[in-house]
């Protein structure tokens, strides 16, 4: 739950801010703000089914706080986040590849 629970307030927060007077899935608010639609599916789960492996929530987590990194925090110091991290970034997208690899269908089991 501790790694769920902030997932699920990161999109509920986030895609709260594109609603309308009319509702607008999730799915749709989230890739006009760059979200994975995997990230919202996660979020689906908690609120509506069971909970999913540890090891999704916890890439769940991963990528939250990089988009945040990338969206927020990093203008507000400047962009000197980003520059700083670039090489780090490589490496985890390679690892983030191997690890999507890892989690597929099976994992939502």
């Amino acid at each position: 739950l501790s790694c769920l629970l902030p997932v699920c307030r990161f999109v509920n927060l986030i895609t709260e801010r594109k609603q309308k007077m009319v509702n607008i899935p999730l799915r749709q608010l989230a890739r006009e703000v760059d979200i994975p639609i995997w990230v919202v599916d996660l979020r689906h789960e908690l609120t509506h089914g069971k909970l999913p492996h540890l090891a999704l929530c916890r890439r769940g987590c991963d990528v939250v706080l990089e988009w945040l990194r990338k969206t927020y925090w990093s203008r507000q110091l400047g962009n000197n986040l980003c520059e700083e991290s670039q090489d780090e970034d490589e490496d985890e997208e390679q690892e983030g590849v191997e690890a999507n690899a890892d989690l597929d269908s099976d994992a939502w089991e």
